[in-house]
């Protein structure tokens, strides 16, 4: 979405229509049916089975192929850093498209391309034509000019109804800032009266667009097994802010990003913050201020000072990166220039540039060793921002209203854009 803002490529969505039956089972695989009722067939006999059929486990993998053939047919070629991502560039044409199980998504800057694809493809495939992308796998896509957005108002709105919040008082925040979850004590949850399975469940879909709320929706997540009234309490809370916030969500704009961007992150950790003493680590990662990638995980291991839980969460961050660079070269940026990563902690970038080992530090020797190895070839660099400028903070704890409010207007944006010319 991101690249199409940027070069203005023009948007089409097609869905493939009973797609688990084009796929041809392979010669070696022999798998076998009843015989469907209706037909006439001996007794007891079976039927082999030569095609993709839904309710098969190879089914998805075969389609995959089928259309990965029919995709290399028209010119594409597959990421190496996202299979379900075509690229081709050939002949002064442009496109790329992103396979979602049955639903494919094209952008380029040609639409005679873009109709040669349509009409290849609905010679093989049932190929339902849905134009301009307005909806997609539930996100609500919106466009103007080299505008961008993303968001799921209609699937907040129906969860808060869901679970009896549509007519709740509004919140300015998912968690209360003095909210503990690894030191909080409460009675069982009753399962037949709360389903915490179905609420963590939307609250971890939600976070597609909502990168405000992923450290609380993760936190509550460790609880599935065994959780308790405050964890419903917890959980319902996120449900309202979402539901009172529901036009926020995710947009890219194009008219920021230079001719040729380089990926930068913003990297932050909160030692000790989570249960059995492991601290959560977050990042925020893209383009010319464009998020693309985020996470709020715990660390898997115990850090034994905040400098070590800041140099967990930078190398975490640094993968991303590297991820990101090879990603968007493929997509036909020259990502020649390092890549910045935004630390609060002065202690964590003096190891990356200090080639010195000493009793605090040589326990993570090989994590040190290969970030500084990162930095030693271009890839990273480190810049020293204050923790109000972290804007990965609000991945790693809960904030109070005001630090939160100022810290989430970084992420998430209003969604309704002013309508504009449609690609």
């Amino acid at each position: 979405m991101l690249t199409a803002a940027h070069r203005g490529l023009h948007l089409r969505q097609y869905d493939c229509k009973t797609a688990f039956l084009y796929g041809r089972l392979p010669a070696d695989q022999r798998v076998y049916i009843r015989i469907p009722e209706g037909m006439d067939a001996p007794q007891d006999s079976v039927a082999v089975l030569y095609q993709g059929l839904y309710g098969l486990k190879q089914a998805c993998r075969l389609f995959n192929k089928h259309i990965d053939a029919a995709l290399h047919h028209l010119g594409f070629v597959p990421s190496t850093s996202d299979p379900c991502l075509y690229i081709a560039n050939q002949g002064g044409i442009y496109a790329v498209c992103a396979l979602v199980v049955d639903d494919l998504l094209l952008a380029t800057d040609s639409l005679s391309f873009s109709d040669d694809f349509q009409n290849t493809l609905a010679k093989t495939y049932n190929l339902s034509v849905l134009g301009e992308p307005t909806w997609m796998i539930g996100l609500r896509v919106m466009r103007s000019g080299q505008l961008i957005s993303l968001s799921q108002e209609r699937y907040v709105t129906d969860v808060a109804a869901r679970f009896g919040q549509a007519d709740s008082k509004p919140v300015h925040t998912p968690a209360e800032h003095s909210l503990d979850l690894a030191n909080t004590a409460g009675q069982p949850l009753e399962p037949a009266t709360h389903d915490y399975l179905a609420l963590i469940g939307s609250l971890m879909w939600c976070s597609i667009t909502r990168p405000d709320v992923a450290a609380i929706v993760s936190s509550l997540a460790q609880y599935t097994a065994a959780p308790t009234e405050t964890h419903w309490r917890a959980g319902i809370r996120v449900v309202r802010y979402l539901y009172h916030s529901r036009s926020l969500g995710i947009v890219y704009d194009g008219s920021s990003l230079e001719a040729n961007p380089t990926p930068s992150a913003h990297a932050d950790s909160s030692w000790g913050n989570e249960r059995k003493d492991r601290s959560r680590y977050g990042y925020v990662a893209g383009l010319g201020g464009n998020h693309v990638t985020w996470k709020s995980r715990v660390s898997t291991m115990v850090c034994l000072s905040t400098a070590e839980a800041e140099f967990f969460a930078a190398t975490e961050c640094t993968k991303e990166l590297i991820w990101l660079r090879e990603l968007f070269t493929e997509l036909g940026y020259d990502i020649t220039a390092p890549s910045v990563i935004s630390e609060d902690n002065q202690a964590c970038i003096k190891m990356v540039t200090n080639p010195g080992i000493s009793g605090r530090n040589r326990h993570f020797a090989m994590r040190m060793h290969w970030l500084r190895e990162q930095a030693a070839n271009g890839s990273i660099v480190f810049e020293y921002v204050p923790s109000a400028d972290q804007q990965a903070d609000i991945l790693t704890k809960n904030l109070p209203s005001p630090t939160f409010l100022s810290q989430r207007d970084t992420l998430v944006q209003d969604t309704h854009l002013p309508v504009s010319e449609t690609h």
